[in-house]
């Protein structure tokens, strides 16, 4: 059986830790943006910045024959905190009854 602990100390994160037999992971999310901002694993992080959502793929032949690369192009930068447009991503909330503990 998996615990789920939930811990909200932090002001500006939400970590949630999963603790299953020979296994230890816990990740911590954004409260302001709902992005994950650390994943730990054993005790090592795993990640050497934030995770941010990336939508943008290359366009083939057809859509860049038809000019699509020029209307899309206001998304390619969607999502991304730093161009103003972290709303596309709604915080996390997370009810420790949601999850079994009460």
């Amino acid at each position: 059986v998996t615990q789920i602990d939930v811990d909200e100390t932090d002001p500006a994160t939400l970590e949630l830790s999963a603790k299953h037999p020979g296994t230890n992971f816990s990740i911590q999310f954004s409260k302001r943006t709902g992005l994950p901002v650390q994943i730990t694993t054993d005790g090592l992080a795993r990640l050497q910045r934030q995770v941010l959502p990336n939508f943008w793929r290359p366009f083939n032949d057809n859509e860049l024959g038809s000019g699509a690369h020029r209307r899309l192009s206001k998304w390619r930068n969607a999502g991304h905190p730093d161009k103003g447009h972290h709303r596309l991503v709604a915080p996390v909330c997370v009810q420790p009854s949601a999850l079994g503990d009460g």
